[in-house]
């Protein structure tokens, strides 16, 4: 009964093959045109002598996929042809078998130069040898329908899988290297459409609403509405305008803007994020490695076991055992998995630098969190209004307010956050004049007003009250900092600014602290408001007064002491600890891709995702297990068939197959558990791999 299934098998194989002739012929390449304005002669015959060498490297490519798409087809093609005269000359006309046994020998080439390869050259026994033997044994046995039908669900396993893997990394990266084939390039007051390739630093480019920004640069001239969201996580959009930076792959929503090239192509930051993706993309796992290298380290035990069974199992229960490869699907499953997993982290606006880290992460017991720029925020919050006599406090916020309110200094800006937040009316005073650190003083409402600090106040000759002064000395040995309000010189009262706690920050603690973790916080600050900050977060292990030298010697005492340390911070002096630190994660955001040393980035620039990071990180480790555990415990099940059920060779051949695709739906488990936004690629396109045996 089992055979007349096989009857299915041609017209699976043909139809497969059909389909992907059918989707070949579909493909149209695309041509690059040149459209220079001819004011521009020069930078025409620039732009076409690039363009030639653009077109001429993509038609190289596309020549190269195409050659390798060929060959996959080619070989299924083949493996499609072979299965039906193998089942047409076992249950039609025996003589046709003559043409099947060179197509099988000629399929099996690739498997036996890599096994004569590994043991020749390279002194390795790998688990090619037993799979070069079986084949052959196979062959000696008569089994050509057997060995045929092996190499078509090879052949198709294959290139789905190589598929699957490829269209993956294509999801995960392109995203970020993409970008548009031509943009418009001023030139002479000339507004011109030239190829992307063509584009240098200080060059200006017009980008019009809906289109996709293609270089990092300053705004010239106009004011944009953008979509950051692929590159730094906003979920809402950001209004910029002349002087502020645009980054590539980012989306221009409304307006349009005149950019100053500052970085393009392979420089811009989105590009960078790109090639670290694709490096982190090749690592390979330990625990692979280490299945990888116990198969090959059983691979003459393998051997030994078949030869002594044959006398108990007969020579077709060896040949079941000799298919059973211990380990083999792994070498395909656990980069499947480690790539669905940095997509993952990815979507979750985590950039992982380095693979280790992912499997350092799991052996992490402390998290030391860096406090200034990590847990708190560059922008003070205005904590509360002191007001001297009878003056009223929104009249000392607003008089304050109206000084500031053409400054974007850290303090400006959180007093007139907290005047916005109240309602008020923004104005500027007269005849303003800044002391650079100290403060501001002008005329609102024939009024002179004074905004700034307590030694502002002393060289403006206007007198601190007793009280204010006590409450100065206090807050700042609390950490806090006060700005006196004067009015007709005049102290009329005091604003009071506290470093601002990110608002995730109790989350993220309380969820690592569930996880397990020791928290612990660095500052460079003094020891009161660092404690005080230690308390409020619930961290009862702090150092203060700690110098950016310092850091890495406590990551090292933390080392010393045993423990593995995950070090959190903004990047700016925390390169020495990061470098010491088991893995570290930087919040400074994607614009700092290039010179930040953290191997973890948070691309949105918050500590939000953190928990996440973990979580993925342990969830990945559980995935490589559990597909361990399914490719070991198929040769297993397989092994022990042939000796208590004397199964045979074509059920060996179906289970490793099951084993595979039960590999790949674990390999995809964590799309379904993380809801991926994007299609699970689909089968049959470009790219394959035919350096390993069938399964």
């Amino acid at each position: 009964m089992a055979f007349h299934l096989v009857y299915l098998i041609p017209a699976a194989g043909i139809l497969a093959y059909e389909g992907i002739k059918k989707l070949i012929d579909n493909q149209k390449k695309s041509t690059l045109e040149s459209t220079q304005d001819e004011d521009n002669a020069a930078h025409k015959e620039q732009s076409l002598s690039v363009n030639n060498n653009v077109i001429q490297k993509v038609e190289e490519e596309e020549e190269n996929d195409f050659a390798v798409l060929e060959s996959v087809n080619k070989n299924l093609a083949i493996s499609s042809v072979s299965l039906g005269l193998a089942t047409f000359a076992a249950f039609f006309y025996s003589p046709l078998q003559i043409l099947v046994y060179p197509i099988i020998v000629y399929q099996s080439i690739p498997v036996f130069k890599k096994a004569y390869r590994k043991i020749v050259k390279e002194r390795k026994s790998t688990v090619e040898l037993p799979f070069s033997i079986a084949i052959v044994g196979i062959l000696l046995k008569g089994y050509y329908l057997i060995a045929s039908f092996s190499f078509l669900l090879y052949f198709i396993g294959d290139k789905l899988l190589s598929k699957v893997q490829d269209n993956t990394v294509k999801k995960l990266t392109t995203v970020f290297t993409d970008h548009p084939r031509y943009v418009w390039l001023k030139l002479d007051d000339v507004e011109t459409e030239v190829p992307f390739e063509t584009i240098k630093p200080k060059d200006t480019v017009v980008i019009n609403a809906g289109e996709t920004i293609a270089v990092d640069g300053k705004i010239l001239e106009g004011v944009a509405l953008i979509n950051q969201h692929i590159l730094t996580g906003e979920s809402k959009p950001v209004e910029k305008g002349v002087g502020e930076e645009v980054f590539a792959t980012t989306i221009l929503l409304a307006g349009r803007i005149y950019v100053e090239v500052e970085k393009s192509g392979d420089d811009t930051v989105a590009a960078q994020i790109g090639h670290i993706l694709n490096q982190t993309i090749d690592y390979k796992m330990s625990k692979e490695l280490q299945v990888v290298e116990a198969s090959n380290q059983l691979v003459l035990p393998h051997l030994a076991i078949c030869a002594a069974s044959a006398p108990f199992v007969g020579t077709d229960g060896s040949l079941s055992i000799l298919w059973s490869g211990l380990g083999e699907d792994i070498r395909f499953l656990g980069p499947l998995s480690l790539l669905n997993f940095i997509r993952i982290a990815a979507q979750n606006h985590l950039l992982i630098r380095d693979g280790r880290s992912f499997e350092m992460l799991n052996s992490i017991d402390t998290v030391v969190f860096d406090k200034t720029g990590t847990l708190t925020l560059d922008e003070p919050r205005v904590a509360e209004i002191h007001a001297s006599s009878s003056n009223r406090k929104d009249e000392i916020l607003q008089y304050a307010a109206w000084a500031e309110h053409r400054h974007t200094h850290p303090i400006a800006r959180a007093i007139l956050k907290e005047a916005r937040i109240q309602g008020m009316e923004m104005s500027s005073i007269e005849g303003a004049h800044y002391e650079v650190g100290f403060g501001i003083k002008g005329f609102v409402e024939n009024h002179h007003i004074c905004v700034g600090s307590a030694r502002f106040m002393d060289m403006e000759r206007i007198e601190i009250s007793n009280e204010i002064q006590e409450l100065v000395n206090e807050r700042h040995e609390n950490g806090h900092s006060l700005v006196m309000v004067a009015k007709d010189r005049q102290l009329i009262g005091a604003i009071e600014l506290r470093t601002a706690i990110r608002p995730e920050v109790k989350g993220v603690i309380g969820q690592l602290r569930q996880r397990g973790l020791s928290i612990y916080i660095l500052s460079g600050d003094h020891a009161k408001p660092t404690q005080l900050l230690a308390e409020e977060l619930g961290v009862d292990r702090w150092y203060a007064e700690v110098f950016p030298e310092k850091k890495s010697s406590i990551i090292e005492q933390l080392q010393e002491a045993g423990k593995s340390v995950c070090f959190i911070g903004d990047g700016i002096n925390d390169s020495i600890a990061m470098k010491k630190a088991h893995v570290s994660v930087s919040l400074r955001g994607a614009s700092t891709v290039a010179v930040d040393t953290a191997e973890v980035l948070l691309l949105d620039g918050t500590l939000i995702h953190v928990p996440k990071l973990f979580e993925i990180a342990e969830d990945l480790n559980k995935n490589i297990e559990r597909g361990v555990n399914i490719t070991l415990s198929a040769s297993v099940i397989n092994i022990v068939s042939v000796f208590t059920l004397h199964t045979s060779i074509l059920f060996a051949i179906l289970l490793d197959n099951a084993s595979l695709l039960a590999g790949v739906f674990n390999s995809f488990l964590p799309i379904l558990k993380y809801g991926g936004n994007e299609d699970i690629p689909g089968p049959f396109l470009e790219g394959n791999d035919l350096e390993h045996p069938p399964n």
